[in-house]
Order: C-alpha cells, then structure tokens, then sequence
C-alpha cells in the first residue's frame, strides 16, 4: 500500500519518492519538502484566521477525495499530518502519513515528527466502540476532517469520546457562522450513518461557505 503512493500524485498531497526499512527496522520515507510548519504548530499559536482555515479544509477535502478514488483511506488523519506551505503567496497544504494507517505497531516510523498512532479525537467512535468497520469506509477520514476544522477555528478537545463540540470563545460562536456549525456537526456525526457518507460531500459544503464568504467580501 504504501509503495503505491509513490504514484499517487496530487498539488496537496506530499509527493513520496521513495519507501523502505532500515537495518534495524525504522521505517523511513523521502517525499518532497513540505514545509515546516504543521496545522498543529499552526493551532498552538491561536485560532486560525476563517479564510485560512477554510482554505485548508478545502484543500485536505481535494487531497482525500483523490486518494479514496485511488482507493487510499488515511485512517491517520491529525493537524500533525498537515503541512502548510506559502507558494505565489498563497497557502498550500500538504498531506502526509498517507498509507501509515495500517502499519503494524511493531514497526516504528518517524515521519517528519508525526508521530504514526492516531490520537483519540480525530478516531471515528465507531472505531473506539470496537464496531465492524470497512478499513476503505471514507467515513473515517470525513470525521477526523471535521475535528480538524473544529480545531483550526478555535475549538477544544476536552479529551471525551466522542468529541464533545463547545462553541462559546471560538470563531463559530456567533450566530451567523450557525452554516458551518451544521456542517461540522454533520462531518463529526457520532453514528456514521448520519455523516457526510463521502469526501466530496464535505467538500462540497466547505466550498460552499468559501463562496459565500468571497460573495459577501465583494458586496
């Protein structure tokens, strides 16, 4: 799985070049330069700007929906596996793990200071609950994509399971963010049933308040 993304290119996905083992048995991966900032890096410093976080979950969005066309479900997606970059002025990013999300926990890899195991609040409940679960349902990186937007805009995790979604002294507290409430809530549905059922899906209604907000800059 993982050599097949040495052929899986795409603008927000970090290109992979080469895979292997060492020696003594780390896992080692050589992909393009991505930066170094993550979103988490990006989140310590404070809630990020809506545009810009946005535009990093319309991107992430872009990214997945090709890798699941491709047949490539994350299963490890976090702000640490979120690279952002600035090119022509512009915010890039670039996703990474990609391909990770089954290794077995006898493998130790280092990737980029990512570290390879999920953490709790961007795994779908379903996968807590110990449910039957298809390891190519897109659903599982739909979820961790709305935690992720969540966090971006200035969101906590109080560490319960599921995440528990506190909007007072965060960028959606206002009533006039009530649209992209809706499709937070909607991504990070705790049934799987009640999600977005595909990436694109989510993608679609992300763009949607992108569009929006640019119309509403130019009036």
């Amino acid at each position: 799985e993982i050599s097949a993304l040495i052929n899986l290119n795409h603008p927000y996905i970090a290109a992979v070049k080469e895979v292997g083992i060492t020696a003594n048995q780390m896992a080692f991966i050589v992909m393009e330069d991505v930066g170094e900032e993550n979103v988490r890096e990006r989140i310590k410093k404070g809630p990020i700007d809506k545009d810009t976080a946005l535009e990093i979950g319309v991107q992430v969005c872009q990214g997945m929906v090709f890798a699941h066309k491709k047949g490539h479900v994350h299963r490890n997606l976090k702000p640490e596996s979120v690279f952002t970059k600035e090119e022509d002025g512009k915010i890039v990013a670039k996703i990474v793990d990609l391909g990770f999300g089954r290794m077995p926990s006898r493998i130790s890899a280092s990737i980029l200071g990512a570290k390879v195991t999920t953490a709790k609040p961007y795994i779908a409940p379903e996968c807590l609950e110990g449910k039957p679960i298809s390891p190519t349902d897109p659903r599982l990186d739909v979820y961790a994509v709305g935690i992720m937007l969540y966090e971006m805009l200035g969101g906590k995790l109080s560490g319960e399971m599921p995440a528990k979604l506190v909007y007072e002294g965060t960028q959606l507290e206002d009533a006039s963010n009530n649209a992209l409430r809706l499709i937070i809530e909607r991504a990070t549905a705790h049934k799987p049933e009640e999600r977005y059922q595909t990436m694109e899906q989510l993608h679609n209604a992300i763009s949607s308040i992108v569009t929006i907000r640019a119309m509403d800059a130019r009036s």
